[in-house]
């Protein structure tokens, strides 16, 4: 019963969480919360505008004008680079005037702003007239200049021809003046043209159609101005616009002959200044060029706050961010970590899914953000494959492990540095932000490459990158959801149901997606398969404390305690704990030609060297592999480092006689060591089985590197069914022996030793490794405390709940 009460006291700590989620949102909202009209994605666009020019020693000025907030436009952000100058700012009804001056080397000004704009469109009444009587305030815009002809015969002329029948109708005027100007002839732009010019051509650019739709406008009385700006249609130009505005009905209305637009203006228009102004000015003879760039984003409204009237009891976590001055893409992606955190909770504890680390494809994905998915997996990919080729290169040197990986981050410093100087400028930024980021996480990706390559498991090899891949795509697509981003940001309460969302999956007992293709075949029978989630939260943390766990990891002590309690374990030859003790291993070695090197804190076998003979003063091990006393001292080192540690920490090598395999073992597997793994729940024997290494596992006792597994009757101690890597087997495929009815030697003294490890240890749940040697005996390998769950498909049987749960009762 008490871990049904346990459970029911997580669900109502869920509850909780929710409840709390929708209560603040309640509350808020009923307050007169106006968060939800800031969650649609709305659109900014980018400006850039770079310029360049020679440095004078008298020194330099340029000016030119720049955007500001009005009605249809409004600046959320801008920026300026210009080094050794220093800008002033002029303001008057033609706009923004910029006038940078500087000395020496000054040479270049950058300037860059974010932009919301908002496209108009006018409805002229059909009915109404051309107003006569206007504010003397507006007669600037009804006047003649040199480039705007008003009272000239030609345009008098032109407006003979092409005046509707109704000339004091304004909306038929103006629809007349718009015609034509808009059916002249389109020009490129390399210089202003007058209005009589354009009309005399019958084509020209902006600037020409501009001037003599205003000429016409002015003509009829009405007043009309020209507009300067930039198009932002995300090409890099060096041509700005010219369109017209009108004074009507009280309003000034645009419009573009050249573009075709009538009494409206897109978004994407930007304006710069009013008037018939020069966009540019600079000291003569300075080489002056320069270049407009832009990009349309959807982004999140309340990432952006300084651009929305927010009341005082509006919510918005962006603003806690402003005092660091970080970039809204960076809080985003901050806010979102929990939810990224969520989702490779998600596919690792319920979908099943292995990847390089637990939380490498969440950094690498944030990466991705600053240089696009494609282009970002590219990226890590070529660094990946350089730190990979690293690594081997450093290996066969015999370097450290430590000094390896340093080495390797070294070197990814250095193809960093050679991308930003050999790239041109935007394809450095996109290789180099990947790398610069997770440059210790790729130096780990690359060290899991090497030790999966060099134990040929390229079936855990594909399945990690495949896994890897997926999850950094769907962290990705989240982390650039511009909903999602703006959730996070306007509702901290979000945060809670992630978190609820977390426990929940932490406390799920139930079987994840891949375990069901696992343990397809007994699932197919109806049996209450126990996966990896039941194991760890219900068997291994509810039956194995923290402490005892790391007693079981600790291989030294372990054996001591067991030898305390008179159970059979290999000796201890020597064990080095530091690097001043490999010297040692002169005098050990030279007395002995058969043993095996091991970590203290190793698993699955990783780390492990078995030396079967010796030539001379060179070692061969079980795998044909020469060692000389060198390499052994090295692989000791790299042991000590922490090289094969579960946890990465400095770890002790030591080194064991060499068993000698039972002969009747020996006939049935001769490739290798075999040994019996026994299940030991709450001090009973629940489940065997007999691990045969293959040519297939290179002589090692793995399952998932393609060792046989063989069901032991508990009772007779002999083989029921024998499986290779789920195909079910009748004789071992190097040997031919035939694998069922074989009697495992010492099966009573097996079980006994069995239980005898679980009274020693204070362990309620574990494996017992166990190997049989031809003079003395069933040895104690190890003892495992997180054993596997494999044994359920070599058995053909789910390990059995009654023996976990003694205290729960049916429901």
């Amino acid at each position: 019963m008490r871990s049904l009460t346990r459970a029911g006291k997580v669900l109502t700590a869920e509850k909780l969480l929710i409840f709390s989620a929708v209560f603040c949102f309640c509350i808020l909202y009923y307050q007169g919360d106006k968060r939800a009209g800031w969650v649609t994605p709305t659109t900014l666009y980018s400006y850039d505008l770079s310029m360049a020019f020679k440095s004078a020693a008298q020194g330099v000025k340029v000016s030119t004008y720049l955007p500001q907030t009005s009605a249809r436009q409004q600046i959320i952000s801008e920026s300026v680079d210009a080094p050794h100058m220093d800008l002033f700012r002029t303001y008057s009804i033609a706009g923004q005037l910029g006038v940078w001056q500087g000395e020496g080397q000054a040479d270049s000004i950058h300037y860059q702003a974010k932009i919301k704009t908002t496209p108009v469109k006018y409805n002229l009444l059909p009915d109404s007239e051309v107003e006569r009587n206007l504010d003397e305030n507006y007669s600037d815009y009804l006047q003649e200049t040199a480039a705007i002809a008003v009272n000239h015969p030609e345009i008098d002329a032109l407006w003979q021809e092409i005046k509707p029948k109704n000339a004091n109708n304004l909306q038929q005027s103006l629809q007349a003046v718009y015609d034509y100007t808009s059916e002249l002839e389109t020009l490129p732009f390399k210089g202003t043209t007058s209005s009589l010019t354009a009309l005399r051509l019958g084509a020209a650019s902006c600037n020409g159609k501009s001037r003599l739709f205003v000429s016409l406008v002015r003509g009829l009385g009405i007043p009309a101005r020209l507009v300067g700006g930039v198009v932002l249609n995300e090409v890099k130009k060096r041509t700005s616009h010219q369109w017209v505005e009108v004074f009507v009905q009280g309003y000034w209305i645009p419009f573009d002959p050249t573009n075709g637009y009538f009494a409206e203006l897109p978004g994407h228009y930007l304006e710069l200044y009013r008037g018939d102004q020069s966009l540019f000015k600079h000291t003569a003879n300075i080489q002056f060029d320069y270049q407009f760039s832009s990009a349309e984003n959807r982004v999140a409204p309340g990432l952006y706050f300084n651009s929305y009237e927010q009341g005082s009891n509006t919510i918005n976590l962006a603003k806690l961010f402003k005092p660091f001055h970080l970039s809204e893409q960076t809080i985003a992606i901050f806010l979102l970590f929990p939810l990224c955190a969520l989702i490779t909770t998600f596919f690792r504890n319920l979908v099943g899914v292995q990847t390089f680390g637990v939380f490498v494809p969440m950094l690498v994905a944030i990466t991705c953000t600053y240089s696009g998915l494609l282009s970002g997996l590219l990226g890590v990919l070529l660094v990946v494959l350089v730190a990979y080729a690293s690594l081997i290169v450093l290996e066969k040197a015999r370097l450290l492990v430590i000094s390896r990986l340093a080495a390797t981050m070294t070197i990814i410093t250095i193809f960093v540095l050679l991308v930003f100087y050999f790239l041109p400028g935007r394809h450095a930024i996109n290789t180099g932000a990947f790398a610069l980021f997770p440059v210790v996480i790729i130096s780990f990706i690359a060290e899991k490459l090497t030790q999966l390559s060099s134990e040929r498991d390229w079936q855990g090899l594909l399945s990690r990158s495949a896994g890897t891949l997926v999850v950094i795509a769907v962290c990705y697509a989240f982390l650039q959801s511009i909903y999602l981003q703006s959730i996070f940001t306007l509702y901290p309460e979000a945060l809670l149901i992630v978190l609820a969302l977390q426990i929940g999956i932490g406390r799920w007992n139930g079987i994840r997606l891949s375990e069901l293709i696992r343990f397809n075949r007994l699932l197919k029978k109806d049996q209450a398969v126990i996966g990896i989630n039941e194991r760890n939260r219900e068997i291994v943390y509810r039956l194995n404390n923290a402490k005892d766990l790391l007693l079981a990891a600790d291989k030294l002590k372990t054996k001591q305690l067991l030898a305390q309690h008179n159970i059979a374990v290999p000796g201890t030859v020597f064990s080095c704990q530091s690097h001043s003790q490999v010297d040692q291993l002169d005098a050990v070695l030279a007395q002995h030609d058969e043993f095996v090197i091991k970590p203290n804190c190793g698993s699955q076998g990783n780390g492990i060297v078995v030396i079967t003979a010796r030539e001379g003063e060179t070692f061969i091990s079980a795998g044909g592999k020469c060692w000389t006393v060198r390499m052994i001292k090295d692989h000791v080192s790299d042991i000590i480092s922490g090289s094969f540690s579960q946890h990465g920490e400095q770890d002790i090598a030591y080194i064991e006689p060499l068993i000698k395999q039972d002969n009747r073992l020996q006939t049935l597997a001769s490739g290798g060591l075999a040994d019996i793994r026994v299940i030991v729940a709450n001090k009973v024997v629940i489940a065997a089985m007999l691990r045969l290494p293959t040519a297939k596992s290179q002589g090692k006792a793995n399952l998932h590197q393609g060792a046989i597994g063989a069901s032991v009757c508990l009772e007779t101690g002999k083989l029921t069914h024998a499986s290779l890597q789920g195909k079910s087997l009748i004789h071992h495929p190097d040997t031919g022996v035939v694998l069922a009815g074989f009697a495992v030697p010492y099966w009573p003294e097996i079980l006994e030793m069995s239980r005898a490890c679980a009274h020693a240890m204070p362990l309620g749940y574990l494996g017992v490794d166990i190997c049989i040697d031809q003079q003395l005996g069933p040895q104690v390998l190890e003892v495992n405390g997180r054993p596997g769950l494999e044994i359920q498909n070599v058995q053909q049987k789910s390990l059995t709940r009654e023996h976990f749960y003694p205290l729960v009762e049916p429901v």
